[in-house]
């Protein structure tokens, strides 16, 4: 009887345990105010030789409390739906579409100083990849336009060792036509025109 009263006590004491530990990491989260609105705007294209055809986003966070996420970091991963790259093909001499993995701090770096906003975030092909999918993708069966959909969760940092998703697949689509690209983020799109060389 002994036996069978100390297993029901350390039963309990580990379920309480449990629980404990369990309301704790809730109520770290739930203290942790995340963005419930994130919007996107055009900043232009990337000012390099071979970035001439990438589109540079900044992003405007917010929630109904009207939060400051200002100093805290986003960074992106692997959305959950598989990407789709309708420009690239097998033996192709670039990767498909994919995220860098980048991680920004809301206002800082290159949005320095602008309240609740990060980025940017780079959406498109470069110039070099353009050219190699114009000039090489049709001989592959690769019909232009063609589009690369990418698929990007985001996350906020709470603390050094919690962050929190607050989005999930966020479509970025970058289009190469025969005289312009569109690359797109959440709604917010940018056509270039381009030719070529």
């Amino acid at each position: 009887m002994t036996s069978v009263r100390a297993i029901r006590i350390a039963l309990l004491l580990f379920v309480v345990v449990g629980l404990v530990v369990a309301t704790k990491k809730v109520g770290s989260q739930a203290c942790c105010p995340v963005p419930t609105t994130e919007t996107s705007a055009v900043v232009g294209p990337l000012p390099t030789t071979d970035g001439l055809t990438q589109t540079r986003f900044k992003q405007a966070i917010s929630d109904s409390a009207g939060t400051s996420f200002d100093g805290r970091t986003v960074t992106e991963s692997r959305g959950n739906s598989a990407n789709v790259d309708n420009c690239n093909w097998a033996g192709a001499p670039f990767d498909p579409a994919s995220l860098s993995g980048g991680s920004w701090v809301v206002a800082g770096g290159q949005v320095q100083g602008q309240h609740n906003t990060w980025g940017w975030d780079l959406v498109g092909w470069p110039v070099s990849k353009v050219d190699t999918i114009r000039q090489d993708g049709p001989a592959h069966g690769i019909q232009l336009p063609c589009v690369s959909t990418v698929y990007q969760n985001l996350s906020i940092e709470c603390n050094a060792s919690l962050f929190v998703e607050y989005i999930q697949d966020n479509v970025l689509t970058a289009t190469v036509d025969v005289d312009h690209v569109t690359n797109c983020r959440r709604g917010a799109c940018n056509q270039i025109n381009y030719a070529g060389p």
